[in-house]
Protein backbone atom coordinates (compact mmCIF):
# COMPACT_ATOMS: atom_id res chain seq x y z
CA UNK A 1 0.00 0.00 0.00
CA UNK A 2 1.57 3.39 -0.82
CA UNK A 3 1.55 6.25 1.02
CA UNK A 4 -0.51 8.51 -0.80
CA UNK A 5 -3.71 5.91 -0.13
CA UNK A 6 -2.52 4.86 3.12
CA UNK A 7 -3.16 8.38 3.85
CA UNK A 8 -6.12 8.86 2.25
CA UNK A 9 -7.82 5.78 4.28
CA UNK A 10 -6.60 7.36 7.37
CA UNK A 11 -8.30 10.77 6.45
CA UNK A 12 -11.62 9.09 5.32
CA UNK A 13 -11.80 7.05 8.78
CA UNK A 14 -10.94 10.19 10.65
CA UNK A 15 -13.82 12.20 8.95
CA UNK A 16 -16.22 9.23 9.49
CA UNK A 17 -15.44 9.53 12.98
CA UNK A 18 -15.92 12.87 13.14
CA UNK A 19 -19.18 12.85 11.34
CA UNK A 20 -20.38 10.32 13.63
CA UNK A 21 -19.55 12.41 16.66
CA UNK A 22 -21.39 15.07 15.60
CA UNK A 23 -24.33 12.93 15.08
CA UNK A 24 -24.63 11.33 18.74
CA UNK A 25 -23.81 14.90 20.32
CA UNK A 26 -26.91 16.24 17.84
CA UNK A 27 -29.01 13.35 18.53
CA UNK A 28 -28.06 13.63 22.76
CA UNK A 29 -28.48 17.36 22.95
CA UNK A 30 -31.57 17.55 20.90
CA UNK A 31 -33.07 14.33 22.98
CA UNK A 32 -31.84 16.03 26.02
CA UNK A 33 -33.56 19.36 24.85
CA UNK A 34 -37.05 17.73 24.04
CA UNK A 35 -37.21 15.80 27.39
CA UNK A 36 -36.93 19.43 29.17
CA UNK A 37 -39.26 21.05 26.89
CA UNK A 38 -42.31 18.42 26.93
CA UNK A 39 -41.84 18.37 31.01
CA UNK A 40 -43.23 22.15 30.76
CA UNK A 41 -46.19 22.12 28.57
CA UNK A 42 -48.93 20.36 27.60
CA UNK A 43 -47.41 17.34 26.31
CA UNK A 44 -49.01 14.89 23.87
CA UNK A 45 -47.97 11.53 22.44
CA UNK A 46 -49.88 9.67 19.65
CA UNK A 47 -49.06 5.64 19.17
CA UNK A 48 -49.31 3.77 16.17
CA UNK A 49 -47.29 0.61 17.63
CA UNK A 50 -47.78 -1.75 19.57
CA UNK A 51 -51.48 0.13 19.90
CA UNK A 52 -53.28 2.96 18.80
CA UNK A 53 -53.78 5.65 21.76
CA UNK A 54 -53.21 8.86 21.93
CA UNK A 55 -51.82 9.99 25.64
CA UNK A 56 -52.08 13.49 27.14
CA UNK A 57 -50.04 14.77 30.18
CA UNK A 58 -49.73 18.42 31.89
CA UNK A 59 -46.50 19.99 33.66
CA UNK A 60 -45.99 20.13 37.11
CA UNK A 61 -48.52 17.03 38.52
CA UNK A 62 -51.07 17.50 36.43
CA UNK A 63 -53.71 15.46 35.12
CA UNK A 64 -53.01 12.53 32.51
CA UNK A 65 -55.31 11.23 29.77
CA UNK A 66 -55.25 8.56 27.67
CA UNK A 67 -57.73 8.10 24.70
CA UNK A 68 -58.46 4.50 22.74
CA UNK A 69 -60.51 2.56 21.27
CA UNK A 70 -61.83 0.90 24.57
CA UNK A 71 -62.71 4.88 25.90
CA UNK A 72 -61.31 7.37 27.74
CA UNK A 73 -58.85 6.69 30.80
CA UNK A 74 -57.99 9.99 33.03
CA UNK A 75 -56.49 11.03 36.24
CA UNK A 76 -55.70 13.41 38.37
CA UNK A 77 -51.72 13.46 40.32
CA UNK A 78 -51.90 10.83 42.61
CA UNK A 79 -55.22 9.40 41.85
CA UNK A 80 -56.35 6.33 40.50
CA UNK A 81 -57.41 6.22 36.60
CA UNK A 82 -61.23 6.47 35.80
CA UNK A 83 -62.81 5.04 32.77
CA UNK A 84 -65.37 7.11 30.16
CA UNK A 85 -67.19 5.81 27.02
CA UNK A 86 -65.88 8.66 25.48
CA UNK A 87 -64.06 7.38 22.32
CA UNK A 88 -61.33 9.69 21.19
CA UNK A 89 -61.12 10.49 17.41
CA UNK A 90 -59.66 7.35 16.02
CA UNK A 91 -57.35 6.97 12.85
CA UNK A 92 -55.01 10.38 14.08
CA UNK A 93 -51.97 10.08 11.82
CA UNK A 94 -49.09 9.57 13.89
CA UNK A 95 -48.15 13.72 13.28
CA UNK A 96 -51.46 14.83 14.26
CA UNK A 97 -50.31 16.91 17.29
CA UNK A 98 -47.29 18.53 15.89
CA UNK A 99 -49.22 19.60 12.52
CA UNK A 100 -53.13 19.97 12.81
CA UNK A 101 -54.95 22.97 13.72
CA UNK A 102 -56.94 22.27 16.81
CA UNK A 103 -58.16 24.39 20.36
CA UNK A 104 -59.59 23.40 23.42
CA UNK A 105 -60.67 24.85 26.93
CA UNK A 106 -57.84 25.15 29.06
CA UNK A 107 -60.17 24.19 31.67
CA UNK A 108 -61.34 21.40 30.56
CA UNK A 109 -58.29 19.53 32.13
CA UNK A 110 -60.05 20.00 35.28
CA UNK A 111 -62.42 17.31 34.67
CA UNK A 112 -60.03 14.67 33.94
CA UNK A 113 -60.40 12.17 36.60
CA UNK A 114 -62.95 13.36 38.32
CA UNK A 115 -65.62 11.71 37.19
CA UNK A 116 -65.68 8.21 35.46
CA UNK A 117 -66.29 4.53 36.83
CA UNK A 118 -63.00 2.68 38.35
CA UNK A 119 -60.64 0.03 36.60
CA UNK A 120 -58.92 -3.38 37.51
CA UNK A 121 -55.33 -3.70 38.29
CA UNK A 122 -54.53 -5.20 34.84
CA UNK A 123 -55.67 -2.30 33.18
CA UNK A 124 -54.20 0.22 35.25
CA UNK A 125 -50.97 -1.76 34.86
CA UNK A 126 -51.71 -2.06 30.47
CA UNK A 127 -52.33 2.53 30.91
CA UNK A 128 -49.50 2.97 32.95
CA UNK A 129 -46.96 0.23 30.73
CA UNK A 130 -48.11 2.28 27.31
CA UNK A 131 -46.93 5.44 29.63
CA UNK A 132 -43.50 4.00 30.45
CA UNK A 133 -42.69 2.82 26.73
CA UNK A 134 -43.41 7.20 26.31
CA UNK A 135 -41.06 7.80 28.57
CA UNK A 136 -38.69 5.29 27.47
CA UNK A 137 -38.53 6.78 23.78
CA UNK A 138 -38.09 10.39 25.73
CA UNK A 139 -35.17 9.30 27.85
CA UNK A 140 -33.22 6.96 25.12
CA UNK A 141 -29.76 6.83 25.58
CA UNK A 142 -28.02 5.64 22.07
CA UNK A 143 -24.73 4.46 22.08
CA UNK A 144 -24.18 4.87 18.59
CA UNK A 145 -26.36 7.06 16.21
CA UNK A 146 -25.91 8.20 12.91
CA UNK A 147 -28.11 10.61 10.68
CA UNK A 148 -29.50 8.66 8.25
CA UNK A 149 -31.77 11.33 6.36
CA UNK A 150 -32.25 14.98 6.55
CA UNK A 151 -34.65 17.66 4.70
CA UNK A 152 -35.73 21.43 4.42
CA UNK A 153 -39.00 21.09 2.78
CA UNK A 154 -41.76 23.33 4.37
CA UNK A 155 -40.09 21.70 8.49
CA UNK A 156 -36.19 20.82 8.45
CA UNK A 157 -36.02 17.41 9.34
CA UNK A 158 -33.12 15.31 10.83
CA UNK A 159 -33.69 11.43 11.01
CA UNK A 160 -30.80 9.58 13.14
CA UNK A 161 -30.85 5.75 14.01
CA UNK A 162 -29.24 3.73 16.36
CA UNK A 163 -28.73 -0.01 16.14
CA UNK A 164 -30.99 -2.43 18.18
CA UNK A 165 -29.62 -3.25 21.59
CA UNK A 166 -31.51 -7.06 20.87
CA UNK A 167 -29.92 -8.43 17.75
CA UNK A 168 -33.41 -9.39 16.72
CA UNK A 169 -34.96 -5.79 16.96
CA UNK A 170 -35.39 -3.39 14.14
CA UNK A 171 -32.87 0.18 14.36
CA UNK A 172 -34.35 2.44 16.32
CA UNK A 173 -35.41 5.89 14.40
CA UNK A 174 -35.09 9.28 15.33
CA UNK A 175 -36.92 11.78 14.05
CA UNK A 176 -36.64 15.62 15.16
CA UNK A 177 -38.13 18.79 13.07
CA UNK A 178 -39.21 22.07 13.39
CA UNK A 179 -39.99 24.98 11.06
CA UNK A 180 -37.35 25.86 8.86
CA UNK A 181 -38.42 29.84 9.64
CA UNK A 182 -37.63 28.59 14.00
CA UNK A 183 -33.55 30.12 14.10
CA UNK A 184 -33.59 28.01 17.59
CA UNK A 185 -30.54 25.96 17.69
CA UNK A 186 -32.56 23.18 18.70
CA UNK A 187 -35.07 20.84 17.61
CA UNK A 188 -37.56 18.79 18.53
CA UNK A 189 -37.71 14.77 18.76
CA UNK A 190 -41.33 14.51 17.12
CA UNK A 191 -41.09 10.70 16.17
CA UNK A 192 -39.77 7.92 17.87
CA UNK A 193 -39.87 3.98 16.54
CA UNK A 194 -37.99 0.87 17.38
CA UNK A 195 -37.76 -2.72 19.35
CA UNK A 196 -38.87 -1.96 22.84
CA UNK A 197 -40.99 -4.07 25.80
CA UNK A 198 -42.55 -4.52 28.86
CA UNK A 199 -40.69 -6.97 30.79
CA UNK A 200 -42.33 -6.51 34.21
CA UNK A 201 -41.73 -3.10 35.34
CA UNK A 202 -39.08 -2.33 33.09
CA UNK A 203 -38.73 -1.46 29.89
CA UNK A 204 -36.16 -3.65 27.75
CA UNK A 205 -34.70 -4.02 24.00
CA UNK A 206 -37.15 -5.91 22.48
CA UNK A 207 -37.25 -7.81 18.80
CA UNK A 208 -38.48 -6.72 15.79
CA UNK A 209 -42.44 -8.49 16.18
CA UNK A 210 -42.22 -5.66 19.70
CA UNK A 211 -42.41 -2.30 17.16
CA UNK A 212 -43.53 0.76 18.93
CA UNK A 213 -44.15 3.69 16.85
CA UNK A 214 -44.66 7.02 18.31
CA UNK A 215 -45.22 10.60 17.24
CA UNK A 216 -44.65 13.86 19.85
CA UNK A 217 -46.24 17.59 19.92
CA UNK A 218 -47.60 20.15 22.40
CA UNK A 219 -50.15 22.31 23.12
CA UNK A 220 -49.62 26.05 24.87
CA UNK A 221 -51.89 28.63 26.62
CA UNK A 222 -53.46 31.06 24.89
CA UNK A 223 -56.01 34.70 25.40
CA UNK A 224 -59.21 33.71 26.55
CA UNK A 225 -58.77 30.26 28.39
CA UNK A 226 -57.93 28.61 25.25
CA UNK A 227 -54.97 26.02 24.07
CA UNK A 228 -53.66 26.08 20.57
CA UNK A 229 -52.11 23.44 18.86
CA UNK A 230 -48.22 23.36 18.25
CA UNK A 231 -49.20 24.25 14.85
CA UNK A 232 -51.21 27.19 15.51
CA UNK A 233 -48.73 28.53 18.37
CA UNK A 234 -46.06 28.51 15.68
CA UNK A 235 -48.51 30.40 13.47
CA UNK A 236 -49.36 32.70 16.15
CA UNK A 237 -45.51 33.38 16.78
CA UNK A 238 -44.47 33.54 13.11
CA UNK A 239 -47.49 35.82 13.01
CA UNK A 240 -46.64 38.15 16.10
CA UNK A 241 -42.81 38.45 14.80
CA UNK A 242 -44.12 39.29 11.04
CA UNK A 243 -46.13 42.49 13.18
CA UNK A 244 -43.28 43.64 15.21
CA UNK A 245 -40.71 43.37 12.20
CA UNK A 246 -43.36 45.61 9.92
CA UNK A 247 -43.71 48.12 12.96
CA UNK A 248 -40.18 48.60 13.49
CA UNK A 249 -39.61 49.32 9.62
CA UNK A 250 -42.76 52.15 9.69
CA UNK A 251 -40.97 53.56 13.00
CA UNK A 252 -39.68 57.13 11.86
CA UNK A 253 -35.54 57.15 11.96
CA UNK A 254 -34.54 60.01 15.12
CA UNK A 255 -34.03 63.48 13.92
CA UNK A 256 -30.44 64.48 14.24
Amino acid sequence: MNRTFAAAIAASILLLATSRAQDAKFATDNLKYSREFYAKVHFIAIAKLPKPFKYDRYPSGGPERIQCDEGTYSRQHGKAWLHSNDRGRSGEPIDHAERDRFVMTFALKDDWGRTGEPIDKETARKLDGWIQLVEAALNAAPTAVKLADKSEAGRAEWVFEAPSENPNGVPTRFTFRKPVTDKNENVLLHEFSGSIRLEGNKVVPGGAGDMVRLGFGYMMNSDGGYEVSEFVWEEMQAAEAEGNKSKSAQSPSPSR
